[in-house]
């Protein structure tokens, strides 16, 4: 029911957001005086394996899962990530936000909040907030920015929710004590862990290295051990 309520709002947000978007051009609305971005993508594969995706694309697009995620949910198929995008075509500014996931009825709800853009040389963020509504030329370029590193951003993240082939196993639902255990997928430790820092081969088995020291050892993708 929660769940429900929660899509029936986003979806709501999101019709109001397309009658804005014909307003400003950039897709945002405010909302509190917060700008914000609010969509929905129709999910025609299994619900559990789009959740499972999109958690890997995040983790997948993160250097390290240190405060990346703010929750996580498995059982709902919701959780709240902290993200940093790139735009392919302009390597000096990143985008960092706050991105909320809802999957259920065939659909994923995403909101992004707390937007903010930042001088890949200046680690000092500037919210997003100072630039909207545009009120001279440097806020309009800096929110195009904005926008075109989104939609080049969830782009790819629906390509690879809809596509990718993830392993899920008869160990997802453990997925909600956060801990690895044997029998686990790659991909189900890739969501608990995230990435290793090491990888190495040996015969049939995959060694993966964390920083903290700890490895898993991999034979035909299946968790064997946890050292």
């Amino acid at each position: 029911m929660r769940k429900a309520i929660v899509l029936f709002v986003l979806l709501s947000l999101h019709c109001i957001t397309n009658n804005l978007l014909a307003q400003d051009g950039y897709g945002f609305e405010q909302v509190k005086g917060k700008v914000t971005r609010i969509g929905l993508i129709d999910i025609e594969t299994d619900e559990t394996e789009a959740y499972a995706n999109a958690i890997l694309w995040v983790v997948n697009n993160s250097d390290t899962m240190e405060r990346l995620f703010v929750s996580k949910d498995p059982r709902d198929k919701q959780f709240t990530a902290r993200v940093r995008m790139k735009n392919s075509q302009d390597d000096t500014r990143l985008l960092n936000c706050v991105l909320r996931i809802t999957i259920g009825d065939g659909q994923l709800a995403f909101r992004l909040t707390e937007i903010s853009v930042q001088n890949t040389k200046i680690p000092l963020p500037v919210s997003l907030e100072m630039y909207y509504p545009a009120k001279n030329a440097k806020q309009e370029e800096v929110l195009g920015f904005a926008q075109s590193t989104i939609e080049e951003n969830l782009s790819d993240f629906e390509q690879f929710i809809l596509t990718n082939n993830v392993s899920i196993t008869e160990n997802w639902n453990k997925l909600q004590d956060n801990k690895v255990v044997k029998g686990m997928s790659s991909d189900e430790c890739l969501i608990i862990l995230g990435k290793p820092t090491m990888v190495h081969q040996n015969g049939e088995k995959t060694q993966w290295m964390y920083e903290d020291g700890s490895n898993v050892i991999f034979e035909d993708n299946l968790v064997k051990a946890i050292l």
